[in-house]
């Protein structure tokens, strides 16, 4: 049989397996569409305006809740004080959705400020080291250490009070008329920066997020230029390299927003502008998600591939080059990816050490 042919068939089984199951549609997000700066701001605009409608970007904040709380995470230091932030969110017929933030303040400052952004599993925490509960801790503790102050935020119905483990998929249906589901993941960070801005003297703002928040790393540097330098940590891939669907998590794969803008368009969208950084981290055989042992060559664009770069790796190495080439040709901002050999689903201390630490102190 042709390879042409092998691969069309390849492709029908691979859609088949992928549309009935959740009756979600699979975008291929295979090709770039990005290739001038006016494009990445046409997309943008698109974007905020399916997330947001007609409001656009949030120009409002988060609520202080208090100056001065206890630490909810233990162990640090060069720790002035922690803020805790709220930003309350309605839904049509679930209640308010709830979603704390904590500011940590070093008492030695450089003036930047990071976002930590939590994934999902409920009851969440940020109390936990590389080894133990995503390196979050650790994470914490290195950038406080360097000087930076930390805005550790949760993602919706997943966080350290508000834990709802079965209705994560339903914020799609609950959304207020002319936004998306979408508003609920992305607007508690929005609306966390925008109370920085207002009431601090932050000179810039950067993010890094693990699992689901690595996915709201992507996406919402995508979205707001504030961030200089994204961190996703095993948040992502292009959506042509996934095997299966996360059935609980909807926002991965919302096809009409994924139809606006794919995932390498996304990683160029967070990565473009003066001095802006996005390092894309995966960890080589996480056993929870875009890792090796989920990798499939027979998916449509892999097959079509060289015999000898099917493999996870090569697969990876091959939308890095591609998302590199466009940002050499707009000039501004990079992007490269970061195989981790680790097999835990963490921040992993290799890539608090050689990875964030480097980064954000601009080596």
């Amino acid at each position: 049989m042709p390879k042409r042919l092998l691969v069309l068939c390849a492709a029908l089984v691979v859609l088949a397996v992928f549309s009935p199951r959740d009756a979600r549609a699979w975008v291929d997000d295979y090709p770039i569409t990005i290739s001038t700066a006016a494009d990445i701001k046409a997309k943008r605009a698109r974007l905020i305006k399916f997330v947001w409608g007609k409001d656009g970007f949030p120009s409002a904040s988060s609520e202080l809740v208090s100056g001065d709380i206890p630490s909810p995470v233990t162990g640090l230091d060069n720790l002035e004080r922690v803020e805790k932030l709220r930003t309350t969110l309605p839904t049509l017929t679930m209640g308010p959705v709830i979603v704390p933030a904590y500011h940590f303040i070093p008492v030695q400052k450089n003036g930047r400020l990071v976002v930590v952004q939590q994934g999902h599993g409920c009851p969440n925490s940020f109390n936990g080291a590389a080894t133990g509960n995503g390196g979050f801790q650790d994470t914490i503790k290195a950038l406080l250490v360097d000087g930076f102050a930390v805005l550790a935020i949760f993602m919706p119905l997943q966080t350290d009070n508000q834990c709802e483990k079965g209705k994560h998929g339903d914020l799609f249906t609950q959304a207020p008329a002319d936004r998306d589901g979408l508003w609920f993941f992305l607007t508690p960070t929005a609306m966390g920066i925008n109370y920085l801005a207002q009431h601090d003297s932050y000179r810039d703002f950067n993010m890094i997020g693990l699992s689901g928040g690595g996915w709201t790393t992507t996406v919402y540097a995508a979205l707001d230029p504030r961030v200089r330098i994204s961190i996703p940590v095993a948040g992502s891939l292009p959506l042509y390299l996934r095997k299966t669907l996360y059935p609980n998590d909807d926002e991965q794969t919302h096809a009409a927003f994924y139809e606006i803008a794919g995932y390498p368009d996304l990683y160029i969208m967070g990565s473009f502008g003066a001095a802006r950084v996005q390092i894309q981290v995966l960890n080589l055989n996480d056993p929870c998600c875009f890792s090796a042992p989920f990798h499939e060559p027979a998916l449509p664009h892999v097959a079509d591939q060289p015999v000898d770069s099917q493999g996870f790796e090569p697969s990876v190495r091959l939308y890095e080059a591609r998302v590199q080439a466009r940002m050499k040709q707009l000039k501004r901002g990079s992007f490269r990816v970061v195989i981790d050999g680790g097999d835990k689903h963490t921040i992993s201390e290799n890539v608090i050490e050689n990875v964030i630490r480097p980064a954000l102190r601009g080596r």
